[in-house]
């Protein structure tokens, strides 16, 4: 999907508003059809776009975005979670966390990410993931990163309440256009490589994902 056809380069990142209207207009296929791949310049086949519109949001929600102030509520998150419905989130990454969800060694002890922004300009670090659960005993969510299945704790990774409030700049949810169920379509997680550095002064959606994710 190219979003400016003149100035298109699919390694470089993608804001959330451009990721949830692709879903709006073309919808997702199914992970058979078009499985990642690090090429990105690879295009969908014909199939791909057809079954691709069996799976459309009818709209997006934003929570809250802004970049320089992050999340300062949790309920609408939790609330959406408590439905069913995870939450796509866009967070500042420090390199404790960074380097954790990179290694992809299987099998390692459950890791709460609960100290962020120790060491690292918050420019540096800024990555998309989806929000799946949370656990009011334990103060944490569930978030499922796109590194693999070996990447963090079995592809996923666990966030403090205290980490996410500090870190966490954008949350989104959507709306299903078959049976109005709210989720953000996610594939499942993949082997792409760390993507990390897009900054923009002026759009006010910063949080991204590579283009050729979608």
């Amino acid at each position: 999907y190219k979003i400016d056809e003149n100035n298109y380069n699919c390694q470089e990142g993608m804001f959330f508003s451009e990721a949830f209207n692709i879903l709006k207009d073309y919808g997702i296929c199914e992970w058979s059809y078009m499985p990642y791949n690090l090429n990105c310049t690879i295009q969908p086949t014909y199939s791909a776009y057809s079954n691709a519109t069996n799976y459309k949001i009818d709209s997006y929600t934003k929570i809250y975005a802004n970049r320089d102030i992050p999340i300062n509520d949790l309920s609408e998150v939790k609330n959406s979670i408590s439905q069913g419905n995870p939450v796509g989130i866009a967070v500042w990454l420090d390199s404790v966390v960074a380097n954790f969800i990179d290694d992809v060694t299987p099998n390692k002890p459950k890791y709460v990410w609960d100290n962020p922004l120790n060491d690292t300009p918050k420019i540096d670090y800024y990555h998309a993931m989806l929000c799946v659960g949370y656990d009011d005993n334990l103060r944490e969510f569930k978030v499922l990163n796109s590194y693999g299945p070996n990447s963090g704790n079995d592809g996923y990774l666990y966030i403090s309440y205290n980490a996410f409030l500090n870190s966490v700049y954008e949350a989104y949810w959507s709306t299903d256009i078959v049976n109005n169920v709210r989720y953000s379509y996610a594939s499942r997680p993949s082997n792409q490589g760390m993507e990390f550095g897009i900054s923009d002064t002026i759009i006010n959606f910063y949080g991204w994902l590579k283009k050729g994710y979608f």
